[in-house]
């Protein structure tokens, strides 16, 4: 019950050979960053480990389970949703009323996001990195857009305004 894996000197070939064409900042496991910064990641080298070496007394096998878990089960079904990123976010023109988004136009090669806005909370204002040179700002918005004309068709977005720059972003959907 073994996961399959390629030879390690086969795979430090193949990484090697990727580092060459790409750069060796590219080639990796992805590493989240201690931070709040959305996204922020490093790419640190990859180790493939013994499967032997990873299985402990029953732990981490898989069908161990923990039922007091919080986690082990959702406990309303009919009230998880679930966020969907778009990568990368997709540019938008806002139009604003009062300060809050009032109407959403953004697209790009495989989805758009358009209509008026029909309910909305925040703004959530997060921040980071300050004493940096790459410092970031942004307020956060989930809204709800009519995209149909039907107030009974919502469809609930996350959008984003960088303090910095001023430009306005969709981040994703909820399904």
């Amino acid at each position: 019950f073994v996961p399959l894996a390629p030879e390690p000197e086969k795979l430090e070939l193949t990484l090697a050979r990727l580092a060459k064409l790409v750069g060796a900042e590219n080639v990796g496991a992805a590493e989240l960053l201690d931070t709040h910064r959305p996204d922020a990641y490093r790419m640190k080298h990859f180790v493939l480990k013994d499967a032997r070496g990873q299985r402990g007394k029953g732990k981490g096998r898989i069908g161990d389970r923990n039922p007091e878990s919080p986690q082990s089960a959702i406990r309303n079904p009919q009230s998880a949703l679930g966020f969907r990123r778009f990568r990368p976010a997709l540019r938008a023109v806002v139009q604003t009323q009062r300060g809050q988004p009032a109407e959403v136009n953004a697209w790009d090669k495989t989805r758009s996001v358009y209509g008026k806005v029909v309910g909305l909370a925040g703004p959530w204002r997060t921040t980071g990195d300050w004493w940096r040179v790459d410092m970031w700002a942004r307020d956060e918005w989930d809204v709800a857009i009519d995209s149909k004309g039907n107030r009974d068709a919502q469809t609930l977005y996350r959008l984003y305004r960088e303090l910095k720059s001023g430009n306005w972003f969709v981040e994703g959907i909820y399904d």
